[in-house]
């Protein structure tokens, strides 16, 4: 009879133990049927709180995601959307690439018509990442769609500067690169925020980066002084502006796009149209990664003046 019993008790004294999370079991048990049948039903009663619990923070991550999408939603409602745009009969031509890292994004792109003759043109890039990034991003986008009848690209920037400075307690800054292009006197008026250079190619081929002048960040000093450049553009012109999740893109084996790379692409872009350059950059990168997934924000702005 012990023989037979034995193995049957020590499973019940285990199995009681795990059940009450390994505390020894109460002396002078002798019934091993009642304390399985206890075990088991603290067992279920563990088994049925964590299935509530379980089922509590999924409802909770699906209202988040939600949140995080109907953020997104309003993120993208401020600024224009990707693909192809005419503007002023055609005179203008873009195509605008989009790719967030995450649902939200602190990349920061905008375009629009000042008056009948001037283009507003801006690309940025807020610091840090996710919802407070975004929320940064669209505020100094409203600011920059107010003071866009401030005058000049220096102007307009020092004025966004001043009202990020107000209310910037946890020390966001905005790296900005904005333009005015004047259809009727033929300029590009520019001013540099800390932001990568944008790139004006001449229908001759012909390659100038826009990196001076080149101030700090929007942002972060209240009286800062920006200053701007103005130079001719003609028919035929294309302008390239973009984000660092160009440049910063990681392959497998942990290198980096890198500038030199991006410049290499300059050679394919003469006579292409905004669609094609903006598709070729991309290709080039993605061929670049490989595997390896994308390492931040990525915005890509490409003019033309037709």
């Amino acid at each position: 009879a012990k023989r037979v019993t034995q193995p049957l008790s020590n499973i019940s004294k285990e199995f009681h133990s795990f059940s009450i999370g390994m505390i020894e079991q109460t002396t002078g048990e002798t019934d091993e049927t009642a304390s399985l049948r206890r075990s088991l039903e603290r067992l279920r009663s563990s088994y049925e709180r964590n299935r509530l619990e379980e089922a509590e923070l999924l409802m909770r991550r699906k209202k988040l995601r939600e949140d995080m999408m109907m953020a997104s939603e309003i993120q993208q409602s401020i600024i224009p959307p990707a693909g192809n745009h005419l503007l002023q009969d055609g005179r203008i031509r873009l195509h605008v690439v989009y790719m967030p890292h995450n649902i939200v994004s602190g990349d920061l792109y905008d375009f629009f018509m000042i008056d009948e003759h001037r283009l507003m043109v801006a690309m940025g890039d807020v610091s840090g990442a996710g919802v407070p990034a975004a929320l940064f991003m669209g505020v100094a986008d409203t600011f920059i769609k107010t003071k866009a009848h401030a005058g000049s690209a220096k102007e307009i920037e020092s004025e966004v500067n001043a009202l990020l400075c107000k209310s910037n307690d946890h020390q966001f800054f905005l790296t900005l690169f904005l333009c005015i292009l004047d259809l009727q006197k033929g300029t590009l008026n520019y001013c540099n925020a800390g932001h990568t250079p944008s790139f004006l190619f001449s229908n001759h081929g012909d390659v100038k980066e826009m990196g001076d002048p080149h101030g700090l960040p929007l942002g972060l000093y209240h009286d800062r002084i920006y200053k701007d450049a103005t130079v001719p553009i003609t028919r035929g012109d294309s302008l390239i502006l973009y984000t660092d999740g160009i440049i910063e893109q990681n392959n497998e084996s942990g290198q980096m796009f890198g500038t030199d790379s991006f410049y290499r692409l300059f050679d394919k872009i003469t006579g292409k149209n905004p669609e094609e350059i903006a598709g070729l950059v991309i290709k080039e990168v993605n061929d670049f990664a490989g595997a390896s997934p994308q390492s931040d924000d990525l915005s890509l702005l490409v003019i033309r003046y037709e």
